[in-house]
């Protein structure tokens, strides 16, 4: 049994419609050869309002490209083929890039990973929010920039005012990456999408960005989808998760239950590749095999080359669809009649 690991989340009733759904979603890349590549297939999840939803996975599991699909953001020639998205209750598949845009920024912003590639290095950081407040709400010169300065200092950015007459090379990284989640807030929307925020921060400044977007939350009600591969970080902040393996939503559960009874034995991989313990002289044990490139995606279950589980015939030969529950939903043919082991809560 794993040691003991602590899942701070408070859980926290879901109730009323979703703010964002996607149902069978698939999106494909062009291939080098003509032809299209499927590199995430039926994904469904729904986040809720005011609730943080982790979406976890290792790299590879397609995460990103999910949520870039929830944003009408497709890359390299990408394209959707299948499935549907709806936000606040309304189904916004079929925008055009003008609809999207107006989404975008309004009502769902986005996080990213590295605030270098994200702030423009020419201007300074007040300027690029007021310009992002000015475009969406619709205020002048003088208002967006009292707006932004109004911003950096509900992110905790000290001395907001002067601050943001600064640029982005003089913030340190955690700052930086504040300076993103106050960009996403600029025009109060519904929902933000994270993107690893804290995946390049030492574990201090990480702990400090996960406490600023719970009291967001907490604050204002807007709904978080976390992307990470990390499931400690889940433990600490989600309410519920979304495991994603080779391009499939394979689980979806509460946190809690998804630690102590994972029905999915990636699940339960990636519960065991959690490194609690290791200064004891616990194993460090990770999922055996490697996750399987798009185009050479195997018959059946994905996982099942890499399953301690797999039965000949169920698991290799038809593809697998995500199945509903009363805890949650698990594409695993065999998760009615397993008991795996998950990582109870306690003290690390």
């Amino acid at each position: 049994m794993p040691e003991l690991i602590e899942t701070t989340v408070v859980r926290t009733p879901i109730a009323g419609a979703a703010m964002l759904s996607a149902r069978d979603v698939s999106v494909a890349f062009p291939a080098a050869r003509g032809g299209w590549i499927e590199v995430v297939r039926s994904a469904t999840f729904d986040l809720h309002p005011g609730e943080i939803l982790g979406l976890v996975g290792e790299s590879g599991s397609g995460k990103t490209v999910t949520s870039l699909a929830l944003m009408g953001m497709f890359r390299a020639g990408s394209r959707l083929t299948g499935g549907s998205i709806a936000f606040d209750g309304r189904d916004v598949t079929a925008l055009d890039e003008k609809g999207w845009r107006e989404l975008r920024g309004n009502r769902i912003a986005m996080v990213m990973q590295q605030p270098a590639r994200a702030l423009n290095p020419a201007f300074t950081v007040g300027r690029q929010i007021a310009e992002v407040a000015g475009r969406h709400l619709g205020l002048g010169r003088k208002q967006a920039w009292e707006h932004a300065v109004a911003t950096l200092d509900r992110v905790h950015i000290p001395d907001a005012r002067q601050r943001a007459k600064e640029f982005p090379h003089q913030f340190s990284g955690g700052m930086a990456q504040r300076v993103l989640v106050a960009m996403a807030l600029a025009c109060e929307p519904s929902v933000i999408i994270a993107d690893e925020p804290t995946t390049a921060l030492d574990v201090t400044v990480q702990a400090h960005i996960l406490q600023l977007l719970r009291e967001l939350v907490d604050d204002t009600g807007v709904s978080i989808l976390y992307i990470t591969h990390d499931l400690a970080v889940v433990a600490q902040l989600c309410e519920r998760a979304a495991v994603m393996y080779a391009g499939e939503v394979v689980e979806v559960s509460d946190v809690v239950d998804l630690f102590e009874r994972p029905r999915h034995p990636y699940t339960q991989g990636l519960l065991d590749s959690i490194p609690v313990g290791v200064e004891k002289g616990g194993r460090l044990r990770g999922v055996p095999g490697q996750i399987p490139s798009p185009g050479s995606m195997p018959a059946g279950c994905r996982f099942h080359p890499r399953c301690a589980h797999v039965l000949d015939g169920p698991c290799t030969t038809t593809p697998l669809e995500l199945v509903t529950h009363d805890r949650g939903a698990d594409r695993c043919v065999r998760s009615a009649d397993l008991t795996l082991t998950g990582v109870s809560r306690g003290t690390a």
